[in-house]
C-alpha cells in the first residue's frame, strides 16, 4: 500500500522549495548564483531517502559538495531505499523514478489524493510514449 503520508513530506519539501527537486539526480550538492554551496538536490526517491533519515547528507569541506551515506556509513541503494520508504512496487518505481520533474509531480499528486498503483503506471506509461512520440523515437 503506498504511504501517502511519505509521499506529502516529499511533496511538501518540494514545494517548500523547489530548487531541491530534480528527476536527473538521486541527491546531488546544489549551488547558488554566486557558485556557493546552498544545499542538496534529489529526485523523488532522493526526498523520502533524505526525509526518512536513511541516508544523511555531510558536506565534504575538502571537495566543496555533500556526500551522502547511510547511518551505517555505506552508499546508499537510493531505488530501494525511495521504493521502501514511499512503500511502492517496483513497477511504479520503475516508472516515477525515470520520469521528467513535471510528471512526476502528477504523478505524486495522484497518489496522494487516492489513485491506484496501476493507474499512476498507466499515466506514466503514457506520458513516457508521449515524449518518445515528440521527440522523435516513434515510428
Amino acid at each position: 500500500m503506498v504511504d501517502t503520508h511519505m509521499f506529502r513530506l516529499v511533496r511538501e519539501a518540494i514545494r517548500r522549495e523547489p530548487d531541491s527537486f530534480n528527476m536527473t539526480t538521486f541527491a546531488n550538492t546544489r549551488r547558488d548564483r554566486n557558485g556557493e554551496v546552498c544545499g542538496t538536490t534529489a529526485c523523488i526517491a532522493g526526498h523520502a531517502a533524505l526525509i526518512s533519515g536513511r541516508v544523511i547528507p555531510r558536506f565534504d569541506t575538502e571537495h566543496d559538495c555533500y556526500n551522502f551515506e547511510t547511518p551505517m556509513g555505506t552508499l546508499p541503494e537510493w531505488e530501494r531505499i525511495g521504493r521502501e520508504e514511499l512503500d511502492i512496487g517496483i513497477g511504479l518505481a520503475d516508472s516515477l523514478f525515470f520520469t521528467g520533474s513535471d510528471t512526476a509531480l502528477i504523478a505524486v499528486d495522484m497518489l496522494i489524493a487516492g489513485a491506484q498503483e496501476s493507474t499512476v503506471v498507466r499515466f506514466l506509461t503514457d506520458a513516457a510514449e508521449d515524449r518518445e512520440h515528440d521527440n522523435g523515437y516513434d515510428d
